[in-house]
């Protein structure tokens, strides 16, 4: 599986450039401006490479606190009285046990288009002028402003230091509805979120086609169920998928009788005795 599209940032690549646009007109010491040189200096990727528990660039911390204020600073007043209002306006990132897919928020989306527009870039016209009397880059910058000030009262430290806690990767007993997937109270954690959801699968041809081969890695509620007084380390099916999960690989699925009888580890047949005709299907 692609590591790339795993932790890449869903919305960074689209917005930075309006940031660095806008805050060229900085003073060159300020802090606004240090700062849009270490979001330029981000590679975009959301790891956790020496393992420490945080993201590794402080451009991340600062794109991270100036979206949402973005958003709200654009968004904001035209949604005055609107139901939905926050959903609209939530732009940040799951912070703790996501169980989601990280993906642009609507906010973000509308964000994105209305600063395109106002550089004439979308093709289509726009009738409603979310900026209001004030110029886009202005907007950009005061947002800029506002999060380096807001990052700058959590941290107390040099800008070079500003990292936030990684994301850890967990995989519930329950799946996005809450329907139970395995044995109650049994979940796993890896160290870091990969945005790639808890299933991953590819199927291509072999040799011909009449040879399939199909990869899978599932999340271990999935992969096993635990037999009463069964330990989860004493089930290699469901750690190994954990194992293939966090290296970014995917195991061989089998999918005839031979392949699953020279490859299983133990099984229990179980046949049924179903009365009257069968359904067709």
């Amino acid at each position: 599986m692609n590591r790339t599209i795993s932790y890449t940032d869903v919305s960074a690549r689209y917005l930075i450039p309006f940031i660095f646009d806008a805050a060229q007109a900085f003073p060159p010491n300020s802090r606004e401006s240090q700062a849009a040189r270490l979001i330029g200096e981000w590679n975009q990727m959301r790891t956790d490479d020496n393992g420490d528990g945080f993201f590794d660039h402080p451009g991340q911390t600062i794109f991270d606190a100036w979206l949402p204020i973005m958003v709200r600073n654009t968004l904001g007043e035209t949604l005055d009285g609107f139901e939905l209002k926050q959903i609209w306006l939530n732009a940040g990132y799951q912070t703790r046990n996501p169980r989601l897919e990280e993906h642009p928020s609507a906010g973000t989306l509308v964000l994105y288009y209305a600063l395109r527009n106002s550089r004439s870039l979308t093709g289509v016209p726009h009738h409603h002028d979310l900026f209001g009397d004030t110029s886009p880059d202005k907007v950009v910058r005061q947002s800029l402003s506002e999060a380096v000030a807001a990052a700058a009262k959590v941290f107390r430290t040099p800008m070079e230091q500003w990292l936030t806690p990684a994301v850890e990767q967990v995989f519930f007993d329950t799946n996005a509805n809450r329907i139970p997937m395995t044995s109650p109270g049994l979940s796993f954690r890896l160290p870091l979120y990969a945005n790639r959801g808890a299933m991953n699968f590819m199927a291509a041809y072999g040799e011909d086609q009449d040879s399939p081969l199909v990869r899978y890695v599932n999340p271990p509620g999935i992969q096993g169920r635990l037999a009463p007084g069964e330990r989860a380390e004493d089930n290699p099916l469901l750690t190994n998928h954990l194992e293939a999960y966090q290296n970014h690989e995917l195991l061989r699925t089998y999918l005839n009788r031979e392949m699953v009888e020279a490859n299983s580890l133990d099984g229990q047949v179980i046949r049924l005795d179903i009365p009257g005709d069968r359904p067709k299907l």
